[in-house]
């Protein structure tokens, strides 16, 4: 679901992702995808 906060609201760090996996390999994965052109941060 992505909902569209108009010109007051800007995409940003502040969002959560949720992806059901498995196993810890599936997280690593995932997890290395995202992280892949970005950076870390605090809480993730």
């Amino acid at each position: 679901m992505a909902l569209n906060g108009g010109p007051d609201y800007k995409f940003n760090e502040a969002i959560s992702i949720v992806v059901n996996c498995e196993t810890q390999v599936e997280i690593n994965h995932y997890w290395n995808k995202f992280a892949e052109e970005g950076q870390e941060g605090k809480c993730g």
